[in-house]
């Protein structure tokens, strides 16, 4: 098995090729500033808290869009050296297509980790949002409170 940190880079790695091309909502500012500020905030999260090791959960935030927002797979993930609790996080992490939001936010609810990179992960969605999305808004702020209540 792989060092971790060589796990967190490969995980970047990955996050950097999955997302290339890609913008955020303002299409201007590449996607990847997005999983990069969320990993940076879980890094920051993680002194608060007590769960071992961090590197798995960095892993996962590096890459909690890319099953959801690219053409990789769970299959493909699974054909890298990152860790099986990697993985899990990621799928954890990944709305399915049937899946309305309310289940998925409490399929995220009930797994710690995942929590913690998902409330990281609409912290940040929340801070770039366009003030004129009160919708969005809105909806980011009620799963907030799901999260964390």
């Amino acid at each position: 098995m792989k060092k971790t940190k060589d796990l967190v880079k490969l995980a970047l790695k990955i996050a950097r090729k999955a997302h290339n091309g890609q913008f955020r909502h303002d299409n201007k500012t590449t996607y990847i500033t997005h999983p990069i500020a969320v990993a940076k905030a879980v890094k920051a999260y993680f002194p608060k808290i007590y769960l071992g090791d961090v590197e798995p959960l960095v892993c996962a935030a590096y890459l909690h869009d890319v099953i959801e927002d690219t053409k990789l797979k769970r299959i493909d993930l699974l054909g890298t050296a990152l860790p099986f609790q990697v993985i899990d996080l990621v799928c954890i992490l990944t709305k399915g297509e049937n899946q309305n939001y309310l289940e998925y936010l409490l399929k995220i609810k009930e797994n710690n980790l995942a929590r913690i990179v998902k409330i990281e992960d609409i912290k940040h969605n929340l801070g770039t949002l366009d003030p004129k999305k009160k919708t969005q808004r809105d909806k980011y702020l009620l799963a907030l409170y799901i999260l964390e209540h």
